[in-house]
Order: structure tokens, then sequence, then C-alpha cells
């Protein structure tokens, strides 16, 4: 699986550097095209898991390596300067073609705050317009800043999460706030750790079923009926599969993940206690959102602790709703159970409050299905 990741901005590198560490550590074979793109020089040198062979260093003749100080402006010039020279700079820096023609989705992870954030959007513009109708899905990690963030950054989050959510193919969404609320005085660390874990989480779950041309075609209506059929060809039992990824995202437009972990000891109801605790860590990203509604609950664990899977998953769906997919897989290699929990927004997507603040205008992410510069270059 081809799924090239860029860091863009501060908090965007700050989170891939977490991946990074955490992909490696684990040997696994996901997220390994990446670049990390700055136009603050410091920052990309903070960064201890992405090499400067990954770096990208974008504005120098403007701002000298000094950041955009918050500027959305500057990061959409800087971005959008480099039009289809994003590529050489993307293969200049990677050392290969793979980012553009071999990806099966792409994924942009970036803190809405920052200056560097209001490139996000054109970046991926350039990305349709250099690759046309038939490029992979581009979808994009978003984190929110905490409420106590001054401006201009709350007024950033705002434009720059509609900006993003208007031409990506679908959004994976953080906030601050709630890793605020339960952290010390590192809370910022302990916060990438977590967003981190739950990216890489989730995409250690996704598969391939087939070709990245038949993954766009077949995707069924309904999220409930799409993720109970299974895929011959899925090695991994309960796996996502990058059709189902694309269907999630079609119907939902806005998720976020959830993640809890313990080594469970009294059977079917600590199991069911920790299925809370996981999906609960999500719906606090969404907590201006009373229609947010977990839609996919994945267990993973020893059998010795999750016992019989059929069993658990009947008792999760009675006691957190009929319409959840369940997935569980026996792992006997951990040592404790893990449950990874997908989160919808649910509702009328809009972007109120997803930056921190009280947004006055509304914005339905189905108008990206008109608008979306992917559709735009069938018109050219």
């Amino acid at each position: 699986m081809e799924i090239p990741v860029v860091g863009l901005g501060k908090g965007g590198n700050r989170v891939l550097d977490a991946i990074i560490e955490q992909v490696d550590t684990s040997g696994s074979d996901i997220l390994q095209t990446r670049v990390a793109i700055d136009s603050d020089k410091s920052d990309l040198i903070y960064l201890e898991n992405v090499p400067a062979s990954q770096q990208a260093l974008v504005g120098e003749s403007e701002v000298k390596g000094q950041g955009t100080s918050g500027n959305i402006d500057l990061g959409k010039k800087f971005i959008g300067d480099l039009n289809k020279n994003f590529w050489q700079c993307i293969r200049y820096t990677i050392g290969d073609d793979a980012f553009m023609y071999d990806a099966d989705a792409y994924l942009l992870i970036t803190g809405s705050g920052g200056g560097m954030a209001g490139g996000g959007s054109e970046l991926i513009t350039i990305l349709f317009n250099v690759l046309g109708t038939d490029a992979a899905p581009a979808y994009a990690v978003v984190v929110s800043p905490r409420s106590t963030i001054k401006e201009p950054y709350q007024s950033n989050a705002a434009a720059n999460f509609e900006a993003i959510s208007s031409v990506a193919d679908g959004i994976i969404h953080f906030h601050n706030e709630a890793f605020a609320r339960s952290g010390g005085e590192n809370w910022i660390a302990d916060s990438n750790d977590e967003i981190s874990k739950r990216i890489y989480k989730l995409f250690s779950e996704i598969e391939i079923s087939s070709t990245r041309e038949d993954s766009n075609t077949g995707l069924s209506k309904k999220i409930s009926n799409m993720f109970s059929k299974t895929n011959s060809t899925t090695t991994k039992e309960g796996a996502i599969t990058l059709p189902e990824l694309k269907n999630m995202f079609e119907e939902e437009g806005i998720v976020t993940v959830g993640y809890a972990s313990k080594k469970i000891e009294t059977g079917t109801n600590e199991l069911v206690g920790l299925a809370d605790s996981s999906i609960s860590s999500g719906l606090q990203m969404f907590r201006e959102s009373p229609t947010a509604t977990p839609i996919i609950v994945i267990i993973l664990g020893p059998k010795s602790q999750i016992g019989d899977k059929k069993a658990v998953d009947q008792v999760l769906r009675d006691s957190v709703s009929s319409d959840i997919d369940v997935r569980t897989r026996i792992d006997d290699k951990l040592s404790k159970v893990e449950i990874i929990s997908i989160i919808s927004k649910n509702g009328n997507q809009n972007t109120n409050n997803l930056g921190g603040l009280d947004a006055n205008s509304e914005s339905d992410t189905s108008s990206r299905k008109s608008d979306h510069p992917r559709l735009a270059q069938k018109t050219k």
C-alpha cells in the first residue's frame, strides 16, 4: 500500500514526526513516502524522525526561513508559487516519482491555525491539476487549536478548515482542546503522540483489495452494507479496504478516530467499557456536534482476553448501536486489547466550531461535489 504523506507547517510536521517514530519502531511498511514542508527552517530542524532529505523549505526568498508568522496568505502563496514545480520539488526531496504516480491515496497533515495551513487547499488543488481526474484520493488530517490560542490563529483555523474541506476527498479531524483539557504541562507533546497513534493505528488497518482503478468502482451506497461485505483478496481479517475508506468519506465527509487499550482481565463487560472509552475519546473531538456517531469499531487483541468474537460483536452492538460495524480480530502477538473507533461528525456537514471559535458562515461539504478541482479537470 502506497500512501504518500505530507506534513505542512509546524503542527502538521510534528504530528508527522511522531507518526514516523511509531512506524519505524513497529517495523511497519505503511506511510513510507513522506515529506515535511515548511517556511520556518528552525521548525524543520526540530524534527527528529524526518531527515533533511525528506524536508522541503519553501518561501525562503521572501521570509528567509523565518516562517509565515501566522499569515495564511503567505502560506497559500508559497505553495501556489510552486505550482507544477511543486512536483519537481517533491521528486528532488524524496528521490523518485512514487509520490506522483504510484499512490493509492494521499494524506495531508496540518494544524489549521498556522499560516502554512493556508497552502493546504492549494497543495491538493495542484495535485489534481497535475494528475487530473485519475489522481488517487487526497485525505487531510486537520488539527484545530485549543480555544485559548489567540488571533489570528482562531480565524485562520476556521478559514483553513473550510478551504481544505472544499477540496479534500475526506477530513480526519482532531481538536487540541480535547487533549488540553485532559493533559498536563506537556499536553502538546501528548496531543501529538495521541493523534499520531490514532492515525498510525487507523492506516495499519487499511488494506488494498485490488488495483487502484478497481477501488473507484462498485461502491455500495450504504456504509453499513458496504462494511458488511468481505473481499476475498483482503488478507487481514476485518481490515478496511481503500474502496471502503473512499466510500466512508463520500458518505460522511468528516470523521475522527478514537483509541483505547488495556489488558482485559474480567471479560466482556470490561471490553464494553474499553470500547466506550475509545468511542468517548473520539466524540470529544466533535464536542459541538450532538449528531456525532460511531460507525466502525475495530477490536484487536489476544484470544485469551477477547474470547468469543461473535459474542463480543453482538454485545457491543447491543450496548452501543445496532448499526455500528464491529470488527474483531484475534492477534496473539498483542499483550493487551486495542480498540480503534471511527466517529462520523454526521448530520449536516459544516465547519462551524471546528476551528475552536463560533464561525458565522456554514459550509456544507456536499458543495465540493460540484466545485471539486478533480471534477474541474473534466471541463478542460
